[in-house]
């Protein structure tokens, strides 16, 4: 009996690796990798997290699976800024899993807030954790867990953790060589604009990638901002705290944000992945600087005539030119917001724009002609 059992662990084992490289490849998601992750675990649950040692209430889940939606929300808009599990696990070697027994006595972890208020609620009653890797004072980890307070259960989970660490950290590695700006994507195109200032921001407002012209702006002495070892460095505390604020997983405002400074306009587009991407890669944040008169400059008719666009149109590019949101655009227009977001929708379609980044991008490449 006990040789099939060991027969069974071991298939598991290697079907859980083969799925961590067919992840890697792009054949298979990760979700998968973690649904089967929990197989054979009593109420099994699993999640692939980000915590910073320096803000905790920074941290968040990726990834996850057996947890519900509300349970994932409460977490990271405040347990995991004390999840003492997570504090122990920072500072452990990469490539064991640890029970939760060895990374924080028991007793205090059943007087934990975190225990109390979110992982008994949670229906769970042990854990055991693996650290992936760090990036600065980001640390990356799963985390499996059970319903049952039981110390086999505990050995059990950190076994299987300990036997897929290898693998991975390959997975690690591979994500974080990867670079972060793919070829076609919204920053790339971005970064031709001869009219915009483009940087794309990451983790810690560091700096992935900029354009010509932002490089010439950040030299100037009037600049907003200023770069110090490769990170960003606001000199307006309301602008640090926005970018910051929208770099943070837990950020559940707009995706876009105009903000307007003296002699010139930041637009922020806040890209958040999904999964294994935003454990390793996190959530970019592109900033695009443009001087405040765009909208003097923006000729609206020859814009109109180049796309046949009607009034309505018209009016949800001059909105979206001038930093509008939809529901400052249905405010003005004293229309629904279903109504302008089906004429934003016209506008896409005609333009062949996919977002209000790529009708800013279109108005200003008429300034350049």
């Amino acid at each position: 009996m006990r040789s099939s059992s060991d027969r069974q662990d071991r298939e598991r084992q290697a079907e859980l690796i083969d799925l961590i490289y067919a992840a890697m490849l792009g054949e298979q998601d990760w979700q998968r990798f973690l649904d089967e992750l929990v197989c054979g675990i009593p109420s099994g649950k699993a999640a692939m997290q980000m915590f910073n040692t320096q803000r905790p209430d920074e941290s968040g889940v990726a990834l996850q699976a057996g947890f519900d939606t509300p349970a994932i929300d409460d977490y990271g808009a405040h347990f995991c800024g004390v999840n003492v599990l997570q504090q122990s696990l920072a500072l452990r070697r990469d490539g064991f899993g640890y029970a939760d027994t060895e990374l924080v006595p028991t007793d205090q972890l059943r007087a934990s807030e975190i225990f109390n208020d979110w992982l008994r609620p949670n229906g769970i009653q042990s854990s055991a954790g693996l650290k992936l890797g760090t990036e600065g004072a980001w640390n990356f980890s799963l985390t499996l867990m059970s319903e049952r307070n039981d110390d086999l259960i505990r050995r059990e989970m950190a076994r299987r953790l300990t036997e897929l660490a290898p693998h991975l950290h390959r997975a690690t590695q591979f994500y974080q060589r990867q670079g972060t700006v793919a070829p076609d994507s919204l920053e790339a195109r971005l970064m031709g604009s001869s009219a915009l200032g483009v940087i794309v921001l990451g983790r810690d407002c560091a700096i992935q990638t900029m354009n010509a012209r932002a490089e010439a702006f950040l030299r100037q002495r009037q600049a907003p901002f200023r770069v110090q070892r490769q990170r960003l460095l606001m000199r307006d505390g309301g602008v640090e705290a926005q970018v910051k604020s929208m770099l943070s997983p837990a950020y559940r405002g707009p995706d876009m944000m105009t903000l307007a400074l003296p002699g010139v306009r930041l637009t922020l587009i806040r890209l958040a992945r999904q999964g294994i991407s935003l454990l390793f890669q996190g959530i970019s944040l592109i900033v695009l600087i443009d001087g405040l008169d765009t909208t003097e400059l923006f000729d609206e008719e020859v814009f109109a005539l180049e796309y046949r666009l009607t009034p309505a149109e018209r009016r949800a590019a001059r909105g979206i030119v001038a930093g509008l949101s939809p529901a400052e655009i249905s405010h003005q227009a004293e229309l629904s917001r279903e109504t302008i977001r089906a004429q934003i929708r016209s506008l896409y379609q005609k333009t062949g724009a996919r977002s209000q980044a790529d009708i800013l991008r279109l108005a200003r490449l008429r300034l350049t002609r």
